[in-house]
């Protein structure tokens, strides 16, 4: 029997060349740098304009996908224009009945699902989807508008398409099937993909100069309502009033996103900013943002609902100690080696981080704690995983089309 082909749409990560990779984009990412040592594998994007998948080609992805940290490309204009013609789609993409098509980008955005199905309506072929979250069918008010539709518009088409999908957590694999169940959808079979967490290849080496930056309290994560920003700040400024000057900054790195301007500009012309006791950082490379964890007292991660929580995981990793909330998947991604409080209790996050900033060594029996106890993967074990139980699931079974 002829070997399955996997096909992988980058569609995403084409995208972001030179810029610092969001989760999805770094699972995306990941699972591509991976899939460049498989000489079958093959990798596509999703062309809009004429609704049709379109190969990349080879040596450009296997350049790009195993450049150390994904990170080489420092000016993106500098780089579009000198691979511009290798940028531009090659020749549309003809799919076979040996082909396992993934998909781990942002597949709501587009209409990527419904070109799979009309693809899969014209030649049988098996079709994976990852899912990270089911956050707008939950809490539609916290999304980037259009979210309300276009989202579960993608869920139902991706059940009625997709022969598998893998969910990053156990939380988002019981809320999708919660929400399948509740609107009637077909249910392919749910599965789990793990996070890995080391930043970049080599990650785990220490960053140079690492004892000349100022320690701080660190929050990584894009600024948007879910998020939680407005919350930690409120709550550093009650800290300021309680701890005074010899309060860590604390540190925002992420890029600004929907709905935030008047929150940034607040924040920005703040007394606590002007007294150098919150800072942003955007746009940080992979070894920029490994030197602001290694120098950082621990992190806080106040997000109101998350599909994951990568950024703890992260934390974990570099052995430092993290406040996050209690909800959603965030328990599963701290391992029991984080403090979980109520994301709307403020009372109780001014209490716990004013005790961890005026007892370090309170701090450095969790840190010790967690460095004995952590079970963090790297992305090569997880993406090893996911691609094993990819090819056991359908290395040897029929292919066919789920029709409503």
């Amino acid at each position: 029997m002829q070997r399955k082909r996997l096909v992988l749409d980058v569609s995403v990560s084409r995208a972001y060349i030179g810029r610092p990779a969001v989760g999805i984009v770094r699972v995306e990412r990941e699972v591509a740098k991976y899939l460049c040592r498989d000489p079958e594998a093959v990798f596509v994007c999703y062309d809009s304009d004429n609704n049709c998948f379109r190969t990349v080609a080879t040596n450009w992805a296997r350049a790009h996908f195993s450049a150390v940290g994904h990170e080489q490309v420092r000016n993106r204009l500098e780089f579009l224009r000198a691979n511009g013609r290798q940028l531009e789609f090659g020749p549309r993409f003809e799919f076979s009945t040996k082909d396992i098509f993934i998909n781990c980008g942002l597949p709501w955005d587009n209409n990527v699902v419904s070109a799979v199905y009309q693809e899969k309506k014209k030649i049988s072929f098996h079709y994976v989807q990852i899912v990270y979250d089911v956050i707008p069918t939950l809490m539609p008010e916290l999304c980037v508008p259009g979210m309300l539709t276009n989202f579960p518009r993608f869920i139902i088409d991706a059940a009625w398409s997709a022969d598998a999908i893998y969910c990053i957590s156990d939380s988002t694999l019981n809320d999708l099937k919660a929400y399948l169940s509740k609107v009637e959808a077909p249910q392919p079979q749910l599965r789990r993909i793990s996070m890995g967490a080391e930043l970049f290849h080599g990650g785990d080496s220490l960053s140079s100069k690492c004892d000349e930056v100022e320690k701080h309290v660190l929050f990584v994560s894009s600024m948007e309502p879910r998020k939680n920003h407005q919350f930690i700040f409120n709550v550093w400024q009650r800290l300021y009033g309680v701890i005074g000057p010899k309060l860590p900054a604390l540190v925002f790195v992420g890029s600004q996103g929907w709905n935030t301007d008047n929150l940034a500009y607040y924040i920005n012309n703040s007394e606590l900013a002007h007294r150098g006791k919150v800072r942003f950082a955007a746009h940080l490379s992979d070894e920029q943002l490994d030197r602001v964890y290694r120098n950082s007292l621990f992190t806080v991660y106040p997000s109101l609902y998350e599909g994951w929580g990568l950024p703890i995981s992260e934390s974990l990793r570099y052995g430092k100690f993290c406040i996050a909330s209690d909800t959603s998947s965030m328990s599963e991604a701290g391992q029991g080696l984080v403090e979980l409080i109520n994301p709307r209790d403020f009372e109780k996050w001014v209490d716990v981080c004013s005790y961890y900033i005026l007892h370090p060594d309170k701090l450095k029996s969790r840190e010790a704690e967690i460095l004995l106890k952590r079970r963090v993967k790297n992305w090569e074990e997880c993406i090893n995983e996911f691609v094993r139980d990819v090819f056991e699931k359908f290395e040897n079974s029929e292919v066919g089309l789920k029709r409503a």
